[in-house]
């Protein structure tokens, strides 16, 4: 059984005060699996990148899921999500596509040093030359609030 997208279900959440990650596990394996990296890359960026850009964080988090799909050898769950994510007009879809175009396009292809380079919690302000081409500069120093959640959406089921 398969849910719709559109329906908002959430099959995973990452909880940084409280350290701890939901993830639906009625789902198939490679989505629970999926979902996981989703929700485990959020506990990377709580403790190394800023969380101000809610597009970014998702987007990297998406992005870091369709890799994972792709290296684990789930080719059409792969392609599925890749073209799922492209179709989407939220955090999750903008995100995914611009970090795939980013990544494409780097030398490196290593998501975890562009995060850094880009979102670093050190605060320094970036060049447009070594930002992803953004002519924004650098983003303000610091986290979210303390104890916000980010949604996850993994991989979601349809009814039929």
């Amino acid at each position: 059984m398969k849910k719709n997208r559109s329906k908002g279900r959430v099959i995973g959440l990452a909880q940084k005060l409280a350290k701890t990650i939901w993830v639906e596990t009625l789902s198939p394996e490679e989505f629970i699996l999926s979902t996981l990296v989703h929700e485990l890359t959020h506990f990377w960026q709580f403790e190394n990148i800023r969380m101000d850009d809610l597009t970014a964080v998702e987007g990297h988090a998406s992005y870091l899921e369709v890799q994972f799909l792709k290296a684990e050898r789930f080719d059409y769950l792969a392609r599925r999500t890749h073209n799922e994510f492209l179709q989407r007009d939220d955090e999750y879809g903008r995100g995914y596509v611009m970090l795939d175009e980013i990544m494409s396009n780097r030398e490196d292809r290593n998501s975890f040093t562009y995060m850094m380079e880009r979102y670093g919690k050190k605060g320094v302000k970036r060049s447009p030359a070594n930002n992803g081409g953004s002519d924004q500069g650098g983003q303000p120093e610091g986290n979210s609030a303390p104890g916000s959640e980010i949604k996850a959406t993994g991989v979601e089921l349809d009814d039929e």
